[in-house]
């Protein structure tokens, strides 16, 4: 397995036999005999079945997330301080909990930060400290995924007299010591999954595969499509293995960062990456992959234009086969770049299009969980209907989702152009009343307000393959989302 960096100046994990508090919660010994409040979640999620359920990460850099100016002496006036594990838990679930999201993915800064800003993140937190933190993220519904470098970072900073393999420089470790010291740290602090480095080869990757697939069976492991496809014909049984679909990401953000009138050209490419969405246990991120500038700043136009087509990609994501991952910022449209020293920039909840995207984001979180035709059976291709996939001119995409027998179709139609498409016809396959369930263009997220507001009625008239149709409103650069109304709910 690829050499891991180490974090040396983050305010993560050092494992130590000093109390923190002396009311039983915490025992002296340390996180060995932590005492635990999640028998709960962990019984529940072994009930989970994985390709069934909803799943919306929302992936965070724990230093950067939300952060004060505090004085740290008479020589400087003030520097970037970053929140303790208490202090973030209690200012992010409920933020979680508000957005719907069902897991944390906790991931390291990808930038290093300013050696007089290092100073001040050296101090680390207790054991027990972080793992009241995942104690209280599953007490409060949120599951907890740590990419591998974190993990190293803990493993790195138990006990001496409980250190075997994991003390040893990286290159020293064998496969099966790198395996029992990811196994123990999974059980020592709970952890619903962790996240392999893009960087892993493929003998580690394997090792830690096998391994996961006999021993935690009902642990969350991501893997990068590269590694996916190398091992794809050796790949043990993993219930619960998720494939990080980059690719997905490059494709989209390339054809959001063209003018919308050149955006056909890019038209195919997509339509391509969508058709493979069954391939694989697919996770599909809306992230900043390499850089730390949002997708906002890429896409073309005025301010308007960027927010709506940023509503628009994250309606169509939402909507289509596989599980979701949202990159920290992203979720209210942080459209400035953010500096390694620097936290997200909350201020901007009081402007309107940020705000909407926010609400935006909850009501897909809330939708998703709620309508088991975008989550039920990921990765089957019956459940996913091309309706449209060929409209370059107009840059339309449009496709049924179709859930558990019993259950209501579901009809997305994306529109990626500043033009409103008036009495645009689509196939259904069934008559009766459709309803839009979800728009990205509402004035209630920043938009324009046009669309389907009443119930839309098929006619019986053929069209895309399907023996009836509708005609509607396409708002500019806009997703809609409609149910079939005359199914149960």
């Amino acid at each position: 397995m690829a050499k891991l960096e180490s974090m040396e100046t983050s305010p993560l994990i050092e494992e130590t036999a000093q109390p923190t508090r002396d009311d039983g919660e915490y025992a002296s010994e340390g996180l060995t005999k932590y005492r635990w409040h999640d028998d709960l979640w962990l019984r529940q999620r072994e009930q989970v079945v994985a390709g069934e359920s909803p799943l919306a990460i929302y992936r965070l850099e724990p230093l950067d997330w939300l952060a004060s100016w505090q004085g740290i002496g008479k020589e400087k006036l003030s520097a970037w301080q970053s929140l303790d594990w208490k202090a973030l838990g209690i200012r992010l679930i409920p933020h979680m909990a508000d957005l719907g999201f069902t897991h944390l993915e906790l991931t390291r800064p990808r930038a290093n930060r300013a050696t007089e800003q290092d100073a001040v993140n050296e101090d680390t937190v207790d054991a027990t400290v972080f793992a009241n933190f995942i104690d209280t993220c599953h007490e409060g519904g949120l599951g907890v995924i740590v990419e591998i470098r974190v993990l190293q970072e803990i493993l790195s900073n138990v006990p001496s007299e409980q250190k075997t393999g994991a003390a040893a420089p990286d290159s020293a470790l064998s496969d099966n010591d790198r395996l029992a010291g990811l196994l123990d740290a999974i059980r020592r602090y709970h952890l619903d999954g962790v996240s392999l480095a893009d960087d892993t080869d493929e003998a580690g990757g394997l090792a830690l595969m096998s391994g996961l697939a006999q021993t935690a069976p009902d642990v969350l492991l991501i893997v990068d499509a590269s590694l996916y496809s190398s091992l794809y014909k050796r790949l043990p049984t993993v219930s619960r293995l998720l494939v990080h679909n980059a690719g997905w990401n490059r494709v989209m953000l390339e054809f959001l960062s063209e003018p919308p009138d050149s955006r056909h050209r890019r038209y195919p490419a997509l339509i391509d990456s969508f058709s493979h969405a069954c391939d694989a246990p697919y996770l599909l991120p809306l992230t900043n992959p390499g850089a730390r500038h949002p997708w906002l700043a890429r896409i073309p136009g005025d301010r308007w234009q960027r927010f709506a087509t940023l509503r628009a990609a994250t309606c169509l994501m939402w909507t289509y086969p596989g599980k979701k991952l949202l990159g920290m910022g992203t979720e209210f449209g942080q459209d400035r770049p953010r500096q390694a020293d620097q936290s997200l920039d909350w201020t901007l909840l009081d402007d309107g299009f940020h705000a909407g995207m926010l609400r935006l984001v909850a009501d897909l979180n809330r939708l998703y969980g709620d309508e088991s035709a975008l989550h039920g059976c990921d990765g089957e291709p019956s459940t996913v209907e091309w309706v449209i996939n060929d409209d370059t001119t107009n840059n339309v995409v449009a496709f049924l989702r179709h859930g558990a027998e019993g259950t209501a179709p579901l009809l997305v139609v994306a529109n990626f152009t500043p033009r409103v498409h008036r009495d645009y016809r689509l196939g259904v396959p069934n008559m009766g009343a459709w309803y839009e369930v979800i728009n990205s263009d509402s004035i209630f997220y920043g938009g324009s307000n046009l669309g389907n507001g009443q119930a839309v009625r098929a006619r019986m008239t053929a069209s895309h393959g399907y023996p009836a149709s509708l005609d509607l409103t396409l708002p500019p650069l806009g997703t809609l989302l409609l149910k079939q109304g005359d199914w149960p709910a």
